[in-house]
Formats: C-alpha cells, structure tokens, sequence
C-alpha cells in the first residue's frame, strides 16, 4: 500500500513543479485534488484487503480439511472426512486412562508440525464405537494409517517399537 501512495506522489511531482508558476489559489486546488485521488486509492486498497482477508476467514471456516501440522482430537463424525479428504492420515485411537496412549500422544504432538502433508489426529475409542468395531481396534493404544482413505498399516501397542515405554519419536516417525 506505501509502495502505491509513494508512486502516486512520485505522478504528481511534475505537476506540482509545473504548478509553481500559478496562483496560490490553484496550487491549493491541484493538491485538494491529488488529496482526493490519493485518498480514495487507499479506500480502495483497504476495501480490497478486508475482501480478501474475509474470504480467507470463510474459506477456513468452511474447510472440512485438517489444519496443516495440528495434532488434534475429533469426533466420530469427523473420522470419515478426515480420512478421504487426506492423502495421508494417521488416527491414534486411544482411552483417556491408558498411560501408554498418553506417551504415543505426546510422541504426535511432537511429530504432527513436521508433517503437514498428513493429517494427524487423535479419536476416543470409548466415543467412537463404530469404528473401533470396523476397524477392530482391540488393543489400546494403536495408530491406523490411511493413504486416500484406505487404511494402510496399523501400529497395536508397543510391540513394533521395541515393546518398552522408553523409545524415541523418531522410531515412531518411521512407522
């Protein structure tokens, strides 16, 4: 927005210069004018910049798509939507009492803003039993990985990563 104000006064400097030569009353009419024309170039650019920033607002608000590096907790409802809208999607399902589910948790947290390509969430089981039926979660707690909405491999407990509380988040992100 400076950038076009600066280039308006740099239009009218040969007009202000020729202007020199005039009246005192003319000069002051000139500059009323540029006043206006600069004045209403602002409005405009302010009126387009709220569009804008308002059609974001409304984009975001209507997206039914995760936000890009969130680790965050949904509904049942949101399971379907989450998983074919994504190429990638990961969905630890877990208990709020189970302390393994607890460390995988913080292990995603940690791993979810490093991949903002998939969408990494987290679902109650005691919420959703649905899924936890169709996709025959028995053992808690587990992490479904999907690719375009097929479920592609699933990681039950701790076996897969040495079979002890104490691994890395590293050996999570390679599953």
């Amino acid at each position: 927005m400076e950038k076009a104000i600066k280039d308006k006064l740099k239009e009218a400097e040969p007009k202000k210069l020729k202007s020199n030569n005039k009246a005192p009353a003319e000069n002051e009419d000139e500059f009323d004018e540029f006043d206006k024309e600069a004045e209403e170039i602002v409005s405009k650019m302010k009126e387009e910049r709220m569009k804008e920033m308002m059609d974001l607002e409304v984009k975001s608000k209507n997206k039914e798509n995760f936000w890009p590096g969130e680790y965050r907790e949904i509904v049942e409802e949101e399971f379907l939507p989450y998983v074919t809208k994504n190429e990638f999607s990961v969905c630890h399902f877990y208990h709020k009492d189970f302390e393994r589910c607890k460390i995988f948790d913080k292990h995603l947290r940690i791993i979810a803003p490093n991949h903002p390509e998939t969408a990494i969430f987290t679902l109650n089981v005691e919420k959703a039993p649905f899924f936890v039926q169709k996709l025959q979660i028995k053992v808690l707690p587990t992490i479904c990985f999907f690719k375009n909405g097929i479920l592609t491999g699933k990681t039950v407990g701790f076996t897969d990563l040495g079979g002890n509380d104490e691994f890395k988040t590293i050996e999570l992100t390679r599953m």
